[in-house]
């Protein structure tokens, strides 16, 4: 073993006031100066604002997965069903605590961070992995050529795309080991979690209920959906909110209020980063009874036997996301279809264990 000590530079008590004094010196003056604080960006799982749920996600699906190895002893399968165990009670405690809109701090627009150059690969060669990178905050993006900004946008959309479906299908297979052990609190939790109530629905429809809803939204109706309303990452809604899908909040304070709107109440949410705003959309197709068409026929089309489901199949049942309707349904089949993302449906991200 080598050993790779070194010693460390003594710091004076001094020093060290001084730099804490100019750190928080900073953190106020920054947002005076209309300069947004440094975010977190990572090659990994981890990145600023990741919620304690999706932790917990990871866990159990390594844990899930390492359970399935051959060759275990009793013990090893003793102690990790015991991990499981734990990981998916502490998981019900975390979707039974009530979830408070997260604040967000209004960025400028002048001020967008540079793109990353990890997340300059292409998109469409299968031989390269889509990086594990889920970036904050919108970069800023080429202004000079218009294809290679839609480029970028997609080289940083598909990464969280495919983060918050990973979880979605964790969600799916920890409902499914429930289903399986009969565990009625995880069910339970998972039920008020995806807006489906206890004293409405029996035991079998909330099953059912649970197995259509909980199911991940195809790649290239995502992708499309955040280049329209976001306009390729340019809207200042995305700049200043990480607004990405431009969901709607009643409460202004939640929001930024368009420069036109017919109610005075209405405001785009705003979310404190990118993949938060992922999350809010996923979750709104997958609960709201706007999009209940929706999900039954990404149902049908699961049972037929569809793993990788056509986005184009189900754009036809998002008519009610836009006031536009059918137009709007014409516009997404028109974004999939000319920039190619239904070449993009089965991207998956590489694995990237917990321990």
């Amino acid at each position: 073993m080598v050993d790779t000590q070194t010693d460390s530079p003594t710091i004076s008590n001094k020093t060290l006031v001084l730099a804490m004094l100019l750190a928080g010196a900073c953190s106020y003056l920054l947002p005076i100066l209309s300069v947004s604080s440094p975010r977190m960006t990572s090659l990994h799982a981890d990145f600023a604002g990741r919620s304690d749920i999706s932790a917990l996600n990871d866990k159990i699906e390594w844990l899930t997965q390492k359970r399935a190895i051959d060759n275990l002893t009793s013990t090893e399968k003793t102690a990790l069903d015991k991990e499981l165990e734990t990981a998916t009670n502490f998981l019900i405690d975390q979707l039974d605590t009530p979830q408070q809109a997260l604040p967000f701090q209004r960025s400028s627009p002048q001020t967008l961070p540079p793109f990353p150059a990890e997340l300059d690969y292409d998109v469409f060669d299968k031989s390269q992995s889509v990086p594990r990178l889920f970036i904050s905050r919108m970069p800023a993006l080429d202004k000079e050529d218009a294809q290679r900004r839609k480029q970028q946008f997609i080289q940083i959309m598909l990464p969280l795309i495919l983060k918050v479906n990973d979880e979605i299908s964790t969600h799916k297979q920890v409902i499914m080991t429930a289903l399986k052990s009969g565990n009625e609190d995880v069910l339970d939790a998972f039920a008020r979690k995806y807006g489906l109530s206890k004293l409405q629905q029996s035991r079998e429809q909330r099953r059912l209920s649970l197995q259509i809803r909980v199911q991940p939204i195809p790649v290239e109706i995502a992708l499309a959906q955040a280049a329209v309303e976001s306009g390729w990452g340019q809207s200042r809604f995305t700049h200043e909110g990480n607004a990405l899908f431009g969901q709607w909040v009643w409460d202004v304070s939640k929001g930024i209020k368009p420069a036109q709107a017919s109610n005075s109440r209405a405001a785009v949410r705003a979310f404190p980063d990118l993949i938060s705003s992922v999350r809010s959309y996923m979750t709104n197709l997958n609960t709201h009874h706007a999009y209940e068409a929706f999900r039954k026929r990404r149902s049908e089309l699961h049972l037929s036997g569809d793993i990788d489901v056509s986005g184009l199949q189900l754009v036809p049942f998002l008519y009610r996301y836009a006031e536009t309707g059918s137009e709007y349904v014409e516009t997404l089949t028109q974004m999939i279809k000319q920039n190619e993302l239904h070449k993009l449906a089965s991207r998956k991200l590489p694995s990237g264990g917990v321990s």
